[in-house]
């Protein structure tokens, strides 16, 4: 059968499908170890002009982010907690922050597609092994 042929190959991506998933799972806990929870806020322009630098218009909703430019956090926290970061900055200097949603999407979905691909790698190295096993029996 055509299967035996290619035992080796099925097998290694099974074995790659497994590094996949550990890499993805390692990968995630590197980057959202030092996340910060934040939220977006952009100074009132109206509330500088009488002096009052400490007005906020707050953007969103507070979010876990991966970790940006030191100067981009503002003084000071929202009523949640939350660390508050520049939004004008972030534009300025074209930071798009990360949200660790974000991250544990994509290691989902790399988790899916490295499961169902290596359960797929095995069920065919499986069958080529059965398969090769059967004729050499009959040999």
């Amino acid at each position: 059968m055509i299967l035996a042929r290619f035992k080796k190959v099925f097998l290694g991506l099974a074995i790659t499908a497994v590094v996949f998933i550990v890499g993805s799972l390692v990968a995630t806990s590197l980057l959202t170890r030092n996340a910060v929870f934040a939220q977006r806020a952009e100074k009132l322009e109206a509330a500088e002009l009488f002096g009052d630098t400490q007005q906020r218009v707050l953007i969103g909703s507070p979010q876990t982010f991966l970790p940006l430019d030191a100067k981009a956090f503002l003084d000071g926290t929202g009523d949640n907690g939350a660390k508050l970061l520049n939004d004008s900055y972030l534009r300025e200097k074209n930071i798009y922050p990360v949200q660790v949603k974000t991250v544990e999407f994509f290691r989902n979905a790399i988790i899916l597609a490295s499961i169902l691909g290596g359960a797929l790698m095995f069920l065919l190295w499986w069958l080529g092994h059965r398969s090769s096993v059967k004729i050499q029996r009959t040999a």
